[in-house]
């Protein structure tokens, strides 16, 4: 009976992993086709971009209110640039490449805020001191992009009337704040089991991805607890 138990428990525990695994391939399949679309995408703006600063150009020799006509050409190269670099960076966030680099801490976090597009809810990034890190960049800002989507949809859900969310990086330490009202005791210790979620139609593996992303991928460690207003996430490495 005992063996008979041992095996059942190493088949699940099998099992878990390859279901786990299916969804980490998954995740990834998404994240290329994402990648070749805005590919793309970037391919069919540039030309575009570039005719407009040739435009914009051509309407400053020719203005008879050179005052005016240059800070609106001003502001037009400012949207341009803009365009241009957000799209070079989406195009850059969801390439699968698995190569690491060196890249700066409060860097990586500042584009994965302009991913997530915090519309409706205001941050902010108090950086007391960078610092980099020689990993995967892309799988570093997908797990801050969980981290920041999560609190977002918290503060949303439970109609927070001043919702924001703080990035706070000290010399090895990044952690994420947000004034949700925190996590329900009882969950603190499972929310970063994989298949685990407070959210309905969530499959649950988004935290899990990210523990491991940072402690066996990264060697760093993930943790959560709650704060006076909210839950912070603390990235240590």
């Amino acid at each position: 009976m005992i063996l008979s138990l041992a095996i059942a428990y190493k088949m699940k525990v099998l099992e878990d992993e390859r279901v786990i695994q299916q969804s980490l391939l998954l995740q990834q399949s998404r994240l290329a086709s994402m990648g070749e679309m805005i590919s793309t995408i970037a391919h069919q703006w540039r030309q575009p971009l570039t005719h407009l600063s040739y435009l914009f150009m051509n309407m400053k020799k020719k203005s008879d209110n050179p005052a005016f006509i240059t800070s609106k050409l001003e502001e037009g190269k400012r949207q341009i640039t803009y365009m241009s670099q957000t799209i070079e960076l989406f195009s850059n966030f969801y390439n699968p490449s698995k190569e690491k680099e060196n890249f700066f801490a409060k860097e990586a976090c500042e584009e994965a805020i302009m991913i997530a597009q915090l519309s409706k809810v205001s941050y902010e990034i108090k950086c007391q001191h960078d610092f980099t890190m020689y990993a995967n960049k892309n799988e570093f800002e997908q797990v801050i992009l969980n981290l920041i989507n999560n609190a977002r949809d918290a503060l949303l859900q439970r109609e927070i009337s001043s919702p924001h969310i703080s990035i706070m990086i000290e010399k090895n330490t990044i952690m994420i704040e947000d004034n949700a009202g925190g996590i329900e005791s009882k969950n603190l210790a499972k929310i970063f089991d994989p298949y685990f979620s407070t959210k309905a139609k969530s499959d649950g593996i988004g935290l899990y991805i990210a523990k491991t992303i940072i402690e066996k991928e990264m060697g760093g460690k993930l943790s959560v607890k709650n704060a006076k207003d909210g839950a912070i996430f603390t990235l240590l490495f």
